[in-house]
């Protein structure tokens, strides 16, 4: 599921953070910024042509103000679609929903997760998610050759004969 909410995530995360941590940089991110997201006149037309084969429903109230259901859709295309309609609409955040419940946040095409302490600050994406099978897989052949000995310590750390 797609989803754009009324009130920008990265203000409302700022927000909260300025709560737990009330520090001058917390305050700035939030001081004089409008939290509201509105769609541009065009936001109806642009979904309709991206997303043609997904229903898209716009609530007059709410959290949000659009949601897309990609049931029908593989997960792989409901995210590339969204990235695509996260581009042409580069000043909207997103939040895209998988099946698990993971939430991921996109603007302007690029992904955003939650990190930190609390998980209240929004960083890049920048690694690609992959099953831990998969990930040694790939490399079970190059391991196999590169095996390397235990070297021998010397000094305070070695261990007793």
């Amino acid at each position: 599921m797609l989803s754009c909410p009324r009130r920008s995530p990265e203000w409302e995360l700022a927000a909260r953070l300025a709560l737990v941590k009330p520090k001058p940089y917390t305050k700035d991110k939030i001081a004089h910024r409008d939290p509201e997201q509105r769609l541009p006149r065009n936001a109806r037309r642009i979904v309709a042509e991206l997303l043609p084969a997904a229903p898209a429903q716009y609530p007059a109230s709410g959290e949000h103000r659009l949601i897309v259901s990609f049931e029908k859709i593989e997960p792989s295309r409901a995210k590339r679609s969204s990235r695509k309609l996260s581009r042409s609409l580069p000043e909207l955040w997103f939040e895209l929903t998988d099946e698990t419940g993971h939430v991921s946040y996109l603007r302007d095409g690029v992904s955003y997760l939650r990190a930190g302490k609390y998980k209240l600050e929004l960083v890049r994406a920048s690694r690609v998610r992959l099953r831990r099978a998969v990930r040694f897989g790939f490399f079970a052949e190059i391991d196999q050759h590169a095996k390397s000995r235990h070297r021998q310590r010397a000094g305070a750390h070695a261990q007793p004969q």
